[in-house]
């Protein structure tokens, strides 16, 4: 799935549960990473950016380590697309501080100047 498929199924995911719009972003990635910048309530986020199809419990140790190395060297955190992220796992994600955006609406976002969270949303049928 491309990169904007997937933000725009996540963000009308979104949209249609929390009534909360992202806006389009602005990217710059190749082969899944790079840097995402879009706005919530006027306010312009940026991160760093990892897609993946899914996030698996195996993944999260290197994911912590990640997200730890990237705020160090280029002070932004790290924000991780995916097709679907279960409960449980972006309760880890949170946990280690990691933002994130899956097709269903879950969303863990906490910035300086914006927090928005809700998980436990199932995928939308088409």
């Amino acid at each position: 799935m491309e990169i904007l498929d997937l933000w725009n199924q996540a963000e009308y995911a979104l949209s249609a549960s929390l009534e909360v719009s992202l806006g389009k972003p602005v990217l710059k990635a190749t082969k899944g990473k790079g840097t995402i910048a879009f706005k919530v309530n006027g306010r312009t986020l940026s991160f760093n950016l990892l897609v993946l199809p899914q996030v698996t419990r195996n993944m999260l140790p290197f994911l912590s380590q990640l997200s730890e190395a990237n705020k160090a060297a280029q002070g932004k955190d790290l924000f991780i697309l995916s097709k679907m992220i279960y409960s449980k796992i972006g309760s880890s994600l949170m946990e280690a501080g990691i933002n994130f955006l899956d097709s269903s609406g879950n969303v863990y976002i906490n910035s300086n100047q914006v927090s928005l969270l809700q998980l436990g949303q199932s995928s939308l049928s088409s």
